[in-house]
């Protein structure tokens, strides 16, 4: 129930903004803070370099000017853990770096959402209506999704808060 199979993107998107919600548990978050780091080329692609040598597939990789956080399957941390930390370290010599398990990451998904005020409000006042903290938000240029990380245990009743109040633009 609730779910509809079309050939073609709803026409009016105001109406059907969002298309999907969906998620998954058992996330890590590998934070690099450094001041400066994006005064220097390529810091990422080598970041991206040190976690592909460790056999890690990344999910996402949001970024701010001075912080990269790598998203991947805590599971891929599991044999490498210190191994990644220690080779981060000692090539950037960050001014932080740490490795947080337990995040669930859930996609709030549609075209429309670029074209409809406010949607990204209304996912933030959802999860605080919920009690849920928000640890990573992540719309991207595009906004053809909103991705948001929490704590694994507050990831059920995430969900249901979005469908709840989200309701209105599927």
């Amino acid at each position: 129930k609730g779910t509809t199979i079309v050939s073609r993107y709803p026409v009016d998107m105001h109406t059907h903004a969002v298309t999907g919600i969906a998620g998954k548990k058992g996330f890590s978050n590998l934070q690099i803070e450094m001041a400066m780091m994006n005064s220097q080329v390529g810091f990422g692609a080598k970041v991206l370099e040190i976690i592909a040598r460790h056999g890690i597939s990344y999910e996402h990789t949001p970024t701010s000017i001075d912080i990269i956080s790598i998203i991947a399957e805590t599971q891929y941390f599991e044999n490498t853990r210190n191994q990644v930390i220690m080779e981060i370290d000692e090539t950037f010599h960050p001014d932080r770096i740490f490795l947080e398990d337990g995040i669930a990451l859930i996609a709030i998904v549609g075209e429309g959402i670029s074209m409809n005020v406010g949607i990204a409000a209304k996912v933030i006042q959802c999860f605080a209506d919920a009690k849920v903290n928000i640890r990573m938000i992540d719309a991207g240029c595009s906004e053809l999704n909103i991705i948001v990380g929490v704590l694994d245990e507050d990831y059920e009743k995430a969900i249901k808060a979005l469908y709840d109040r989200l309701y209105e633009y599927f």
